[in-house]
């Protein structure tokens, strides 16, 4: 009797040692002990990853209570991240369930059975993935802390302007997340997994207005959707060269009347994407046509940052309303800013301009200009950028002036030669003066319509 009973216990030894003596390769084989369960688990809602409520908190207990290998109290967050889902995993590949790591009405059911005194049969091929729980939490199985946003690294850490970065982490939104580079914004980044998320470094940021990316090192964070801030860290531009983005005009300023022989100074200011890049600066002065060929000025340089200013200088021989146009441009393109300038004629005598009638109308339409000190027949009225020579007076009051179909800067040309083509009058304002051997009257608008 007592030999045969000590024989029964022979055999379930034999079996438990061989069972727990086998070391798989790829981690330690575990087997729960559903004792160690701390109280009975009754969920009452499915859960996956990104779930945060007390149910998550319970069932990570639960979790923690089956010893997995490398989980522990660090699970605890009430937040349903990768790790939490790899123990559910666990659970019901041990469980003989359809692994999906969401707890779904199957799972739920085993949890309640395996925890309130009931059985599950274990699967005892299944080989336990360890956890890693060390702080940094690099990879995407360790659980972050409930309702916290940091950064662990980013990669890369250092690029050129188009380079694509990717954060990594946890705590970020599904969307929504705005990355800070220095006082720039990078705004509504998504996030797929809350753990990472990338973005592509832009040759403009904005913020604090619109700025250029510059070739230094910036403090580096994220905002998630929640307003909260992680850590920061550094990125630094290393490059600005292939951005492809036109420079701009960021302002100009120079006089907006002189008098005919006087020299004017007029200053640009540039910003452009790119540090060592050649950058051409020119500018039209607009009378380029009186000469008999073009005058064109241009400054080239190459910037050692992203703003500069171009000066240039230039001197009106012929009285009139002139518009210079100042014109930026490298290899990914161009962009031009003008502004108008009023050039007065000689003293001799006085010569005004009081008031056109009508001040607008269609092509064709025949106008009075009413001033004084007009001449009895060499008086030139200014239309636009041509006009109309030899125009006589009435008492030295009154011009007669038909608005043309055309203009042309040859309209006031004296002789053959000027090869300025014709422009057609549309609708518009068009700036008109008159002037004669008395001088140059003041500048008034006429408006075209159709």
């Amino acid at each position: 009797m007592n030999n045969s009973s000590a024989g029964n216990y022979v055999v379930p030894s034999l079996i438990f040692a061989i069972l727990f003596s086998a070391t798989p390769a790829f981690a330690q084989v575990y087997y729960p002990n559903y004792a160690s369960s701390a109280a009975c688990t009754m969920l009452t809602r499915d859960l996956s990853v990104g779930s945060r409520n007390s149910e998550v908190l319970t069932l990570q207990r639960f979790l923690v209570a089956q010893n997995y290998p490398g989980g522990g109290n660090w699970m605890l967050t009430g937040y349903f991240g990768r790790a939490t889902e790899q123990a559910v995993r666990n659970f019901e590949q041990q469980a003989g369930l359809y692994v999906t790591g969401t707890v779904n009405a199957a799972t739920r059911s085993a949890i309640q059975n395996a925890s309130c005194g009931g059985s599950i049969y274990p699967n005892y091929n299944y080989t336990y993935p360890t956890y890693q729980s060390y702080s940094g939490c690099q990879y995407y199985n360790c659980e972050p802390q409930s309702g916290s946003l940091s950064i662990t690294y980013i990669s890369p850490n250092a690029g050129a302007v188009g380079s694509v970065v990717t954060i990594y982490g946890y705590g970020f939104s599904t969307e929504g997340n705005t990355v800070h580079l220095g006082n720039g914004i990078i705004a509504n980044i998504r996030s797929f997994d809350g753990r990472s998320l990338s973005f592509t470094v832009p040759a403009q940021l904005s913020g604090y207005g619109t700025q250029m990316t510059q070739l230094m090192t910036y403090n580096l964070y994220v905002t998630n959707q929640l307003g909260q801030n992680s850590n920061s860290t550094q990125f630094t531009v290393t490059s600005l060269a292939n951005s492809g983005i036109r420079p701009t005009i960021s302002a100009v300023s120079g006089p907006t009347t002189i008098t005919t022989g006087t020299s004017g100074t007029w200053s640009v200011t540039v910003t452009a994407p790119s540090a060592y890049a050649s950058v051409t600066m020119n500018v039209t002065w607009g009378d380029e046509n009186l000469y008999g060929n073009a005058q064109l000025q241009v400054a080239q340089q190459y910037f050692v940052n992203g703003t500069q200013t171009f000066t240039f200088t230039h001197t009106y021989a012929n009285a009139g309303t002139y518009t210079p146009t100042f014109t930026v441009s490298n290899s990914a393109g161009s962009n031009a800013s003008s502004a108008s300038v009023y050039i007065s004629g000689s003293s001799q005598g006085s010569v005004t301009l009081n008031t056109l009638s009508p001040s607008q109308g269609q092509k064709g339409t025949q106008i009075q200009l009413f001033g004084s000190g007009f001449t009895a027949n060499d008086n030139v009225v200014h239309f636009g950028i041509g006009g109309l020579r030899n125009v006589s007076s009435v008492n030295g009051t009154v011009i007669y002036y038909t608005i043309p179909q055309y203009v042309s800067a040859c309209d006031l040309i004296i002789g053959s030669g000027c090869s300025a083509s014709a422009t057609q009058v549309v609708s518009g304002t068009y700036p008109m003066y008159v002037t004669n051997s008395n001088g140059t009257t003041q500048t008034l608008n006429f408006s075209v319509v159709q």
